[in-house]
């Protein structure tokens, strides 16, 4: 027999295979997520309570020196956004500022805030920015925001969260106490103390929730 058997391709091919490509992203985006949001829920329910006016709002959102400040006014946008309340908007150009924090928390709270309206292209541009931050966990919460955007920049992240961290210590030298194995770690958490040769002790401390 002669002839040939191949199949002609769909025209929507291309179209099916993209659509199953997202389909096989979303568990991974659910599970890395998993990462990210129970710290930031405790973060978000437990610390403030006390609603502020819009004036005090502005007011912390500037006070950079009281990071607790900033973060209660975060709060109450991010309040304001979950309810789709426009108001918010007037603080955009602040929160984008803040992306820029040289506090770690501020820049890793900003950029979880951010995926919270998909319409922002300001906050797009941000993330793509906070996604190559030094700092694990900033990158980690700008990747998940993105996801909100619809936008793959923060793929690479969203995979890295789903494998086993290396941490490398910033000094050489003996290790003298260590967090036991198994023990769950959060960002900030004393991981070990490395003592060097000058006997002198420097502290290793989690970058990533764990």
């Amino acid at each position: 027999m002669s002839g040939n058997n191949s199949h002609p391709v769909p025209e929507n091919e291309p179209q099916l295979q993209q659509l199953a490509r997202k389909r096989m992203s979303w568990p991974l985006i659910v599970v890395a997520a998993l990462f990210i949001i129970v710290p930031f829920l405790t973060w978000y329910t437990t610390w403030f309570g006390r609603d502020l006016s819009d004036e005090k709002i502005t007011e912390y959102l500037s006070d950079e020196q009281k990071p607790r400040h900033v973060q209660h006014a975060l709060a109450q946008i991010a309040e304001r956004l979950d309810k789709k309340d426009g108001s918010a908007r007037r603080w955009y150009p602040q929160i984008v500022a803040l992306s820029k924090s040289n506090v770690v928390e501020l820049r890793s709270n900003v950029a979880w805030l951010m995926g919270k309206d998909n319409q922002a292209e300001e906050f797009r541009a941000a993330l793509k920015n906070l996604v190559q931050d030094k700092e694990p966990i900033v990158q980690r919460n700008a990747a998940l925001s993105l996801v909100a955007f619809n936008d793959a920049s923060g793929l690479q992240v969203l995979r890295s969260m789903l494998q086993p961290y290396t941490l490398t210590a910033p000094v050489e030298g003996a290790i003298s106490s260590v967090l036991p194995v198994g023990t769950p770690a959060k960002v900030g958490m004393m991981l070990a103390r490395v003592r060097d040769k000058n006997n002198q002790t420097t502290e290793v401390r989690s970058p990533v929730h764990g």
